[in-house]
């Protein structure tokens, strides 16, 4: 969940930038420390997102090991550090930081993700002993609550615009939405009553399809409750049915969901749904679509299937650049961990979507 959270911050190995820069110039004022630095910490090493007076003999330096590494036990203990001379300190003086940077002194506090996990520490460092004052220590912490606000804004700013372009692609959608289901309601021989009647029915099944993919951004609020994947699955296809049943098929066992996992997975689907009535197997008379996926001690696995499809080529939207295929890859990769890989062969084409176990219960707390 830390590593998640820090990952999320899309932070590492990113290039220097002034709002972080003017917080370590900052604390290397205030405490009088003749360096100061922004450390990222994750499983093997410490990247400095932000540094002030760190200018070794070997040249710059953006990351190191954690074998020199302070800001490691800030991070492992969420709580703040402080050591006046880590040459006689007994967990620190084989710090490889201690004989290759001059790392002496050291105060480092935590700086925390949206989520609330410790993602780094903001640092002094002296290469002479210091002893370090309370205000000191309050100096760090004020500039890291600062720090933490920059990040959650950062993210904000980019989560509105995700949910611009999520909204603007829906919208867009639904006209050509609407069309294809006219189509699918043309192709049955009706007559004008049933006509009107079946398309009524599909278009309300749609509005209920559109309450079950809140928008990205309003997933900040964790839900209650269990959601069965069948049913969802199936609440979610619904406006695409038809007389003939083999057209779609679903199958698979029950399998719960968080609220969380719930959501990502029906934008996934939705989208893939949406592009084969405009590109696809349902847009095709002789289309057929299958979801089958199955549950092992690991992981789930969906298959979407699409078989009848006149223009293969012209699909792909879990590889594409366009917004759909983006869509698909958040929902997938980044927010449930999970894997997407597509395969084409003839007028058929395949999804097969891997989600983690622990991925679908989960709520998302960012």
């Amino acid at each position: 969940e830390r590593l998640a959270s820090l990952e999320d911050t899309q932070l590492l190995d990113s290039p220097a930038e002034e709002a972080f820069d003017r917080a370590v110039r900052l604390a290397k004022s205030l405490t009088g420390s003749p360096t100061a630095l922004l450390s990222l910490v994750d499983d093997h090493r410490q990247f400095f997102k932000a540094k002030s007076g760190f200018d070794p003999e070997g040249g710059p330096v953006c990351e190191t090991p954690l074998s020199h590494s302070f800001c490691q036990y800030v991070v492992g203990e969420d709580q703040a550090l402080g050591v006046t001379d880590a040459r006689t300190h007994p967990m620190l003086s084989e710090n490889g930081a201690v004989a290759d940077y001059d790392v002496v002194a050291y105060l480092g506090v935590p700086v925390h993700g949206r989520a609330g996990q410790v993602i780094g520490s903001l640092c002094a460092i002296d290469a002479k002993p210091h002893t370090w004052s309370a205000e000191d220590q309050k100096a760090l912490e004020d500039l890291a609550a600062m720090v933490e606000t920059e990040i959650g804004l950062r993210k904000h700013v980019s989560e509105r615009q995700l949910l611009i372009d999520e909204l603007n692609h829906r919208i867009g959608n639904l006209f050509s939405i609407v069309n294809g289901l006219i189509r699918m309601s043309r192709r049955e021989d009706l007559s004008v009553e049933a006509f009107a009647a079946q398309l009524e029915e599909r278009i309300q099944a749609m509005a209920t399809t559109h309450h079950l993919i809140q928008p990205l951004s309003s997933l900040s609020e964790v839900g209650e409750g269990e959601i069965m994947l069948g049913a969802h699955v199936a609440a979610l296809m619904m406006p695409y049915a038809t007389g003939d049943v083999g057209r779609l098929v679903m199958q698979g066992p029950d399998v719960p969901l968080g609220t969380s996992a719930a959501t990502y997975l029906a934008l996934a689907l939705h989208e893939l749904a949406t592009n084969a009535l405009k590109y696809g197997a349902l847009q095709s008379p002789e289309g057929q679509v299958s979801i089958d996926w199955s549950l092992s001690d690991d992981a789930l696995t969906l298959i979407w299937r699409e078989d009848g499809i006149d223009h293969v080529q012209d699909r792909g939207p879990g590889s594409g650049t366009g917004f759909g295929g983006r869509l698909i890859r958040v929902c997938v990769e980044l927010q449930l961990r999970g894997t997407m890989k597509m395969d084409v062969g003839g007028d058929s084409l395949a999804y097969t979507i891997t989600i983690p176990r622990d991925a679908l219960v989960k709520e998302n707390k960012a």
